[in-house]
């Protein structure tokens, strides 16, 4: 028996399991129950004698008769007198597990007061001053300083202390280092900012890093050879294409080659904006220094003001240094008796050295812009910076904004204008490298042989065969005709989509008609729909509760849905399945959850972000 209330009012109900009674003062009378099955409004339940219960009336229609109803349970008995044994005491339930949260920390205490200064200590009396005394006589003006070799350079290793730089290697240059001693230097090892020329290779060549900071030489290429990289060494020519030829790409296995118009099939063509090699460093300003950021990356260093000097500092962006700022290391202190506050002798500009032993002698004043080269146990001698043959250059000097340098001849460097906009630079076989005029609107570059260089020429000009791939588009997609000589292309469709024929107008995309039902089978406690899902049957099976969401159409792997589709959904464990509203709207009733275990329901994409939802369903 249920336990009805045991003094209701008129109008108070009581659900047991599926059944809602209602009270109606006189007796529990049967209401209709949640599922919808009427059992019958003439079964009831009136009070009688103490634990019994009376049903009047009873009368049931087999048509209305829930299937699941078993009857009701009748009224709970009487409650007994209550009991004046104790019942044993249960077990200590378990220690709850120790709180993780700290406490606040307490205010800090007010600061106390501040002690009493202790007394000042008595002053004691100054000392008198001592007299002066008188100032020695001057020595005699030194001709020579005294010790060093043959071939060594003085510096002041101290305040009135001289020094000896020990005598370099021929042909090496003299580095200051701050307040250091300076070192000599190889010039092969010297980074300079600004070369009137690039040593060697012969008229034509162009050159190239072989290796990080090597330069070299590409021999000029046969006249109409086109440059191109090879992805491994480095630039290199084509032969020459012979007349009418057109350059045709080739994967990057091998390089470009020159082929015959009538194995090519064209259309129209725009003009390419990203070239294999690139004539110039897109930067900012003039004057700015490029340098390796990270791995392949090259990035610009602002100039600064005249007379700095660019100073590595390690993996870091390299720093722009004043000459004064710059750091020598230390030197020991000459050893030989005296000191001479100057040198006699020399002329303004002129650089001390030491000659042979105890015996100084000054190198007469340079040109302006020279460097002074170190010759051995020699004397030094200043070199004009356009002989030095440097290791690595930053820039060549001269030239024009966006000129390109060639060699001209052996050892000489010469600069070709910037060329019109859309230019080819091809060789010209005698002088080196030079450029074409523009092409007009979907002229194609066709080369003419070696006795002058490709040109552009119109399309209609030149007889094609056949093409091997078709410019444009993207991965998937389906290219059709739009208009006469006019191709166009089809983006992807939705994965199992057929494409369907629309007379003159586009192709396009559907859904196919029949076939097999696709199931995709999920076993999670949550899922989103994807393109995949379009016309399929999901299955959804788990002891727990499921949440199933319809993505939204700005979901990456589920933007293609279109409007129309249908996905079947089908409850196939025990836990039930709620349809999420998280990303799209969804309609449905009475609810928006499968009923119970195998209940299914399709969603159908209404509109964008709306999808309807119809089936077996629960509120």
């Amino acid at each position: 028996m249920s336990d009805f209330p045991a003094s209701p009012n008129v109008g108070d109900t009581y659900t047991d399991k599926d059944a809602v009674w209602v009270w109606d003062g006189a007796a529990w009378v049967l209401d209709i129950n949640p599922e919808g099955w009427l059992v019958s409004s003439q079964i009831v339940f009136a009070p009688g004698a103490v634990g019994t219960a009376q049903i009047a009336n009873a009368s049931i229609t087999a048509d209305k008769i829930d299937p699941a109803f078993n009857g009701p349970t009748g009224p709970t008995g009487p409650t007994g007198a209550a009991s004046t044994v104790t019942g044993p005491t249960g077990p200590t339930g378990a220690t709850g597990s120790a709180s993780t949260v700290t406490g606040p920390t307490g205010a800090t205490g007010p600061t106390g007061p501040k002690g009493s200064t202790g007394p000042t200590g008595a002053t004691g009396p100054t000392g008198a001053t001592g007299p002066t005394g008188p100032t020695g006589p001057t020595g005699p003006t030194g001709t020579a300083v005294v010790g060093g070799l043959a071939g060594q350079v003085l510096y002041q290793s101290g305040i009135s202390a001289t020094s000896f730089v020990p005598t370099g290697p021929t042909g090496s240059v003299l580095t200051a280092s701050g307040i250091n001693i300076p070192t000599w230097t190889a010039q092969a090892s010297l980074s300079v900012g600004t070369a009137t020329n690039v040593a060697a290779g012969s008229t034509g060549a162009v050159h190239y890093q072989s290796t990080p900071g090597t330069t070299s030489f590409l021999t000029m290429g046969a006249t109409g050879g086109v440059l191109f990289s090879n992805g491994v060494t480095g630039p290199q020519y084509t032969v020459a294409g012979t007349q009418d030829q057109i350059l045709v790409g080739r994967g990057s296995t091998t390089g470009p080659a020159w082929t015959g118009p009538s194995s090519v099939t064209v259309g129209n063509a725009t003009l390419a904006t990203t070239a294999t090699s690139a004539v110039n460093l897109t930067g900012p300003t003039v004057g700015s220094i490029p340098y390796q950021s990270a791995a392949a990356t090259t990035s610009f260093l602002a100039p600064t003001g005249a007379g700095y000097v660019l100073e590595s500092n390690g993996s870091a962006v390299p720093i722009w240094k004043v000459e004064s700022s710059l750091s020598v290391s230390s030197a020991t202190t000459a050893t030989s008796a005296g000191k001479s506050t100057n040198i006699s002798g020399g002329l303004v500009g002129q650089i001390p050295y030491q000659s042979s032993v105890d015996t100084t002698t000054f190198l007469a004043a340079g040109s302006t812009g020279s460097v002074l080269t170190a010759n051995g146990a020699a004397a030094p001698t200043y070199t004009a910076q356009s002989s030095l043959s440097v290791g690595t250059a930053t820039n060549v000097a001269g030239g024009s904004t966006g000129a390109v340098h060639y060699q001209s001849t052996p050892g000489a460097t010469t600069f070709l204008s910037m060329g019109a906009t859309g230019g080819v630079m091809f060789s010209n076989g005698v002088t080196g490298p030079q450029w074409t005029v523009a092409g007009s609107q979907d002229q194609i570059f066709v080369g003419r042989g070696s006795t002058t260089g490709p040109a552009w020429t119109g399309p209609s000009s030149v007889s094609v065969g056949t093409a091997t791939n078709v410019a444009g588009g993207l991965i998937g997609q389906i290219h059709y005709q739009s208009g006469a000589g006019a191709t166009s292309f089809l983006a992807t469709g939705t994965s199992g989509y057929v494409l369907t024929s629309n007379g003159a107008a586009a192709p396009s995309w559907a859904t196919p008609v029949g076939g097999t039902l696709s199931i995709n089978a999920q076993t999670g406690t949550t899922y989103q729909f994807v393109d995949a899902d379009a016309n399929k049957l999901v299955t959804l099976t788990n002891a727990a509760a499921i949440t199933l969401t319809p993505t939204a159409d700005a979901t990456v792997g589920a933007t293609n849905l279109p409007i129309g589709t249908q996905i079947t959904i089908v409850q196939l464990g025990a836990g039930q399945v709620t349809i999420g509203t998280s990303l799209a709207t969804v309609n449905a009733t009475p609810g928006l959850k499968l009923r119970t275990q195998y209940s299914s329901a399709t969603l159908i994409k209404r509109a964008a972000n709306t999808w309807i939802a119809v089936g077996d369903l629960a509120p």
